[in-house]
């Protein structure tokens, strides 16, 4: 036995459907493209997928004859839901006929069956000539003859804008105003039972893209009697039989039109805004409708209004993902990268945010809001990549980092601090306005502060400024109930926060890199090194795809790092709190924080957060380092295994033949300095006392902005390095041959035919290429002809070795090694894929914390200025 579905929906339901029918019954999912639905590897188990003609009847009924006992055959896609239905009808299951749903999808003779029963529709027709629009009243609708999901449908309003293609897969209808709704039902034998009336949101002219819907409509009773009336008298003039049907319709003046019947569930998510009103399964139910061929939906008075709006990129741009506000009851997406094309169809919407409320307005507008901060992930930037001139200037550059002065965060914690004060009544709304513009001038021109150097730091430099120009009385309480000691913890966390991301962004860069020449070299030979001897073939795809992996775990602890840090010490004051009556969580929900300080001696104390941060970006380092010492090596005249672009090289002032690669010495001396800045933070912040501490603030910060400078240059030298390396295979096969890289494959080969364990195959081995040593061979292959007396065994293991040997002179050798996630072709590109996936996974997560960022900041900022 089993349930039968002919392609699917790509958008959600679909999948929902297939996972919830495996409850009831095995499933068999006929499929023509597997590319069509990322879905596919999240299946269950049950759901046996079948590649098929699913466009042709021949073929499914063939396909279907070979299955016992089937309970059902459907499509949630459109353009299968006639070929399911033929089916079901020939196998005798519940189906509505092939003549209703060609009916339903023809919109011209749509129009005639509904306007015999009576059936308000628009005017439509096919235009077949110019003279013919020349006799149109505009405006008119422009439509395909069979279509859904707004494809293809535009107002025109100008005999002249009307396209020019006469044929009859195009119509023409007469515009009807009005507000669009939507009409769900399930028929049976007892009629269309009515399961509820969306509202439906637009798009301005000339086009309908749904923006947003809200379940259930809130109308009167009325109107919606009307609606449901005119679409069950609509839905019996086409001879709708068995199923779901999605009836669009307009409402003006209090006059109903059908739009369009669709012989489906709805899309556009109204089935979860049902399910969030109802408490249904709609997936369930549809599954126990068919199987009992009849409705099963029991329709209740809904509990809550919901509404969906869904998030639409900008035209052209290309994005990888949607950064959704936390406080999402659902959200999701439609595709997870693309780019909109701008067809003003269902297929510009990338995702959706749903909400719920007690009535359809606040539904609505908790839906429009959660839409509008909601942040698409553009990955559109375009900055060249790294050239020569670039890394010379990185190197030779004589300039310290270019972050992490204290005012780089300062009046962003001043907009946070006196927003604070404002509101707990600490500042009266004058001495609020003063302190705002003084802030809002220094913001515009930084150069303020040179009239106003105080010989004691940025911080006193900024208090002399406001009090000079506020007056002592007003700029005199911008220090009220904090310290320098908690300004310097926030902006140690700010820092950090920023050091973070932009490591982040040079090094998905760089495993951008890695990726693309890992796939470009997946067949190119190169030996695998064990202490620095040559150890076993395998392929520069290999090796890359190892280091994009390494280089996204260090990565991803250093995200993790970053999205741990929950708690602004900003007023926790010089340790031990104030006596100011403060609002904490205040100014840290304005900085990004999850909370203010808790303790505040641990506020201004601790610095775990930035050595943990010096730490990790040493690891990276480490990991660029190993890169760095692995080319060096094989830069080398007597390897040549790799060549590197020529501004990595510089040349002898004595020696002429020598090429140096010297920026692989610089890569290893940074690694040296983050090392250094490490041990320096480990020894001078463990062993001060706890509490506020100058050598504890400076320690952290600077060696959090030293390594952080220092990481992003080697970033960036090495992505210049291995966007422009050459890999040599034929150099990689001389090494192999040189070193007997394929001694291992041969005692392997020899142990799987069973002439010997292993510990004995080594030794043959071993004896082999010893022999080919001490009679001055240079190859494993020589061995064979130097051997006058050998053991049957030995003379296997010796012609084993020249097997391997022939291998390896033809190139593919590794291809071998596909145990343990060894270097062989097919093992290398399924590493890729997932590389490939924490890449996009990696690139997404930085672009969500930059576009939380800048919302912050927006947010921030326009909270301060509009503070009164």
């Amino acid at each position: 036995m089993a349930i039968i579905y002919v392609e699917s929906n790509t958008t959600g339901f679909g999948h929902r459907l297939l996972e919830v029918s495996c409850l009831y019954d095995n499933v068999v999912f006929f499929i023509s493209d597997p590319a069509r639905y990322a879905f596919l590897d999240q299946l269950p188990a049950a759901v046996n997928v079948v590649l098929c003609d699913t466009r042709s009847v021949d073929a499914l009924r063939e396909a279907c004859a070979q299955i016992d006992a089937i309970r059902y055959v459907v499509s949630t896609s459109d353009a299968f839901i006639d070929i399911a239905a033929r089916l079901s009808g020939e196998l005798g299951l519940p189906t509505n006929s092939a003549a209703a749903i060609a009916l339903c999808r023809d919109k011209l003779r749509l129009q005639d069956v509904l306007r015999d029963s009576g059936v308000a529709y628009p005017n439509t027709a096919t235009i077949r000539s110019a003279d013919a629009v020349a006799r149109l009243s505009f405006p008119v609708i422009v439509k395909p003859r069979q279509g859904t999901g707004s494809i293809g449908v535009r107002l025109v309003e100008r005999a002249q804008d009307f396209p020019r293609q006469f044929d009859d897969d195009l119509i023409c209808q007469r515009f009807i105003p009005g507000t669009e709704f939507s009409v769900e039902s399930f028929s049976d034998t007892d009629g269309h039972q009515i399961l509820g009336v969306t509202r439906k949101f637009v798009t301005k002219p000339p086009h309908f893209l749904e923006l947003a819907h809200v379940f259930p409509a809130d109308l009167d009773t009325a109107i919606r009697s009307r609606i449901v009336d005119t679409v069950r008298r609509a839905l019996d003039a086409v001879g709708y039989s068995f199923g779901p049907a999605h009836t669009e319709v307009k409402v003006h003046d209090g006059a109903v039109s059908i739009i369009e019947i669709n012989a489906r569930l709805a899309g556009g998510m109204i089935p979860t805004l049902m399910e969030r009103s109802f408490g249904w399964s709609m997936a369930e139910l549809y599954v126990r409708s068919y199987l009992a061929g009849r409705s099963q939906f029991v329709v209740p008075t809904p509990a809550l209004y919901s509404a969906v709006a869904f998030v639409v990129p900008e035209v052209g741009r290309r994005y990888v993902g949607i950064d959704f506000p936390r406080d999402c009851v659902d959200a999701g997406l439609f595709r997870s990268e693309g780019v909109n094309a701008g067809k003003f169809d269902f297929s510009d919407r990338a995702g959706y945010v749903i909400s719920v409320g007690r009535s359809a307005m606040s539904a609505l507008r908790q839906s429009l809001s959660l839409r509008m901060r909601s942040a698409v992930l553009y990955d559109d930037r375009r900055d060249p990549p790294p050239d020569a001139q670039t890394i010379h200037e990185i190197v030779y550059r004589k300039t310290g980092p270019s972050f992490g002065a204290l005012t780089d965060t300062l009046l962003v914690i001043e907009k946070a601090h006196l927003t604070m004060l404002r509101e707990q009544g600490m500042l009266s709304a004058a001495q609020f306005d003063a302190l705002k513009q003084a802030v809002l001038a220094l913001e515009a021109d930084p150069g303020l502060l040179r009239d106003h150097v105080s010989g004691r730091g940025d911080y006193f430099d900024y208090e002399n400024y406001v009090i000079d120009r506020c007056g002592r009385e007003t700029g005199g309480m911008i220090q009220a109930a904090r310290s320098r000691n908690d300004i310097n913890s926030t902006h140690l966390s700010l820092t950090l926060r920023e050091a973070l991301s932009r490591v982040s962004s040079r090094t998905v860069d760089l495993a951008a890199v890695l990726a693309r020449r890992a796939n470009e070299t997946t067949d190119v030979l190169l030996p695998i090194y064990s202490q620095y001897q040559t150890a076993m073939p395998g392929s520069a795809g290999h090796y890359l795809v190892a280091q994009g992996q390494i280089l996204l775990d260090t990565l991803g602890a250093l995200s993790a790092l970053h999205d741990s840090l929950s708690v602004s010490p900003l007023g926790a004051c010089a340790g031990a709190g104030t006596t100011f009556a403060t609002d904490t969580h205040s100014t840290a929900v304005l900085l990004g924080f999850a909370s203010g300080p808790s303790n505040s001696l641990r506020a201004i104390s601790d610095k775990n957060h930035a050595q943990r941060g010096v730490y990790l970006l040493t690891e990276l380092s480490g990991n660029l380092n190993r890169i760095a010492s692995d080319l060096q090596l094989w830069t080398m005249r007597e390897l040549a295994l790799v060549a590197l672009p020529d501004a990595m090289y510089g040349g002898s002032s004595n020696m002429p033949q020598k090429r140096n690669p010297y920026l692989l010495e610089w890569l290893r001396l940074g690694h040296e300095r983050n090392a250094a800045r490490l041990t320096m933070a480990v020894s001078s912040l463990s062993h001060l006392p706890t509490g506020n501490s100058y050598q504890a603030s400076r320690t952290a910060i600077e060696t959090l902005v030293e390594s952080t400078g220092q990481i992003v240059d080697m970033l960036t030298v090495l992505t210049y390095a291995i966007d422009g390396a050459r890999f040599d295979a034929d150099a990689a096969r001389r090494a192999l041959e040189a070193g007997c890289g394929c001694a291992t494959l041969a005692a392997e080969l020899l142990v799987q035919q069973h002439e010997a364990s292993f510990r004995d195959a080594h030794s043959l081995v071993g004896r082999a290429l010893a022999v080919a040593v001490t009679t001055n061979a240079t190859t494993a292959t020589t061995a064979i002809t130097v051997a006058t007396e050998a053991t049957p065994t030995e003379a296997t293991a010796r012609a084993l070795l020249a097997s391997m040997n022939g291998e390896l002179a033809a190139g593919h050798v590794f291809e071998r090694l596909s145990g343990g996630g060894g270097p062989s072709a097919d093992n290398t590109r399924a590493a890729w894929k997932a590389l490939d996936t924490q890449l996009r996974d990696a690139r997404r997560h930085h672009l969500a914390r930059a576009a939380r960022a800048a919302a912050l900041a927006r947010e921030l900022d326009r909270r301060f200025r509009r503070t009164l």
